[in-house]
C-alpha cells in the first residue's frame, strides 16, 4: 500500500512498502512472504471462514470441511492483524482459535470519491424510468438475497402504485428462477433485468433508484457487511435494509435508512408504499445516509482504524 494519499506514518517506506494487505480464502495467496520479505505488517481480510460461510448457503463438506478449516486456521494465524468486516465473523474466528488480540473489526467501505458527477439519463431513456418510481436493487442472484421475497413484496407495492418499477440489475444461477416468479406474478411489463453490468455502468444505475433495497432471506444467515448498502448511501439513495447483522448495530433506523424485517412482506410493503409517499423522508433518509458514509464508511476511516491498532 503507498501512502501518497495519507497522512499516516507507515513504517519502512524505503522500499515502497507499508504494509500486506490479503483478502482471505480458501488457500492463502503470497501476502505472507511479501510481508516476511518486506518486513512489514501482514493483514488478512476476511469477510467470512470459508468453510462456515459456505455450510451457511447449503454446501456440506463432511470430511474435507475440517481439513480446509484447519488450512483457513493456519493461515489466518500468521497475520499480524485479522481485519474482520462484522462482530459475528470476529466471534466466530475467535472460536476457531484466532487469538483475540489480533482481530479488528473492519467493516466493508468505500472510495469516498465513488458516485461523483453520475449522469443517469441514458439509463432512464433505456428503460423508461422518467415517470416511474424506481425501486432498485443490485448484486449476484444467489438464494441468500431472498430475492423471492423482495419480488413478492414488489407485487403488493405495484398494486398500490401504479407507475412503480423495479430494477434487478446483475446476474446469477438464479435468475431464471426469479424471472419465472415475475411471470408467474404477472409483473413483467415492470421489472426490469438489465443484467451484469461493469462496475463504472452499475453506479448510473443506482442513480436511477428512488428507493434502494438490501435484500436478505433468512436473518441467522446474515454475517457479512454489504458494500451495495455503503454504495446506495453514498449515492445518496433513500434506503431500505433488512434488521439483521451488523446494520442495525451500525445504522440508525428511519435517520441514516429505515429497517425492515426479513419475511415480513406485507410490513415491507406498506414501508416502500409509505416512502413513495413521503418524498422530504426520502430526501432526508438519502441527505443524512450519504453524509454518515462520508464520515463512517470509507476506506480513509478505516486504514486510520487499521493504522492506529499497528501503532
Amino acid at each position: 500500500m503507498n501512502n501518497a494519499h495519507y497522512d499516516y506514518e507507515f513504517p519502512n517506506m524505503e522500499n515502497g512498502v507499508s504494509l500486506v494487505w490479503e483478502q482471505h480464502d480458501f488457500f492463502p495467496g503470497i501476502g505472507y512472504k511479501l510481508a516476511k520479505k518486506h518486513n512489514v505488517p501482514f493483514i488478512i481480510y476476511v469477510h467470512a471462514p470459508q468453510v462456515w460461510e459456505a455450510a451457511k448457503w447449503g454446501v456440506r463438506r463432511p470430511v474435507w470441511g475440517k481439513l480446509i478449516e484447519k488450512m483457513e486456521i493456519k493461515s489466518l494465524k500468521r497475520a499480524d492483524i485479522v481485519a474482520c468486516v462484522s462482530q459475528q465473523v470476529a466471534d466466530k474466528l475467535i472460536r476457531m482459535g484466532i487469538p483475540e488480540n489480533k482481530i479488528l473489526i473492519s467493516p466493508m467501505a468505500i472510495d469516498g470519491y465513488l458516485y461523483s458527477d453520475v449522469n443517469s439519463d441514458e439509463i432512464k431513456e433505456e428503460y423508461n424510468l422518467y415517470d416511474k418510481f424506481v425501486i432498485g436493487w443490485t448484486g449476484s442472484f444467489r438464494g441468500f438475497h431472498g430475492l423471492e421475497l423482495l419480488v413478492q413484496t414488489y407485487k403488493m407495492v405495484k398494486d398500490s402504485i401504479p407507475n412503480a418499477h423495479l430494477l434487478l440489475v446483475g446476474d446469477g444461477m438464479q435468475m431464471e428462477e426469479i424471472k419465472a416468479l415475475v411471470r408467474d406474478l404477472n409483473l413483467q411489463d415492470s421489472v426490469s433485468f438489465p443484467g451484469r453490468m461493469s462496475f463504472l455502468k452499475m453506479t448510473k444505475f443506482v442513480h436511477t433508484f428512488d428507493l434502494a433495497i438490501l435484500s436478505a432471506r433468512k436473518e441467522s444467515e446474515f454475517h457479512y457487511s454489504p458494500m451495495k448498502l455503503r454504495e446506495y448511501l453514498k449515492a445518496g439513495r433513500p434506503t431500505m435494509a433488512p434488521n439483521a447483522g451488523e446494520i442495525p448495530l451500525m445504522f440508525k433506523d428511519d435517520v441514516h435508512l429505515q429497517l425492515f424485517k426479513i419475511g415480513d412482506i406485507e410490513g415491507t410493503a406498506q414501508k416502500i408504499i409509505a416512502l413513495y409517499k413521503n418524498k422530504e423522508k426520502r430526501e432526508s433518509l438519502g441527505n443524512r445516509g450519504k453524509e454518515y458514509i462520508l464520515k463512517n464508511g470509507t476506506w480513509d476511516v478505516e486504514l486510520e482504524k487499521l493504522m492506529t491498532r499497528l501503532n
